[in-house]
């Protein structure tokens, strides 16, 4: 945020707090229903799922990416 005018400077920062703060609130959301366990491995296969498709496909992390499932 520029201390002068108040507007905000860096756009992809808030950006990154405003997902951050939404994927927190998911977590927090599952440990709610699930036990601590649960939810630690569903994020490591979720993590994991995802490093073996951008491994496997040779491509870059696309944070908005939606695959397409087969009909």
């Amino acid at each position: 945020m520029d201390e002068e005018t108040g507007e905000i400077v860096n756009k992809p920062i808030k950006r990154a707090e405003f997902l951050a703060y939404f994927a927190n609130r998911a977590i927090e959301q599952m440990k709610k229903r699930r036990p601590l366990n649960v939810v630690i491995v569903a994020l490591a296969d979720k993590m994991a799922r995802t490093i073996w498709a951008i491994l496997a496909h040779g491509c870059s992390y696309r944070s908005g990416y939606v695959g397409a499932r087969p009909v």
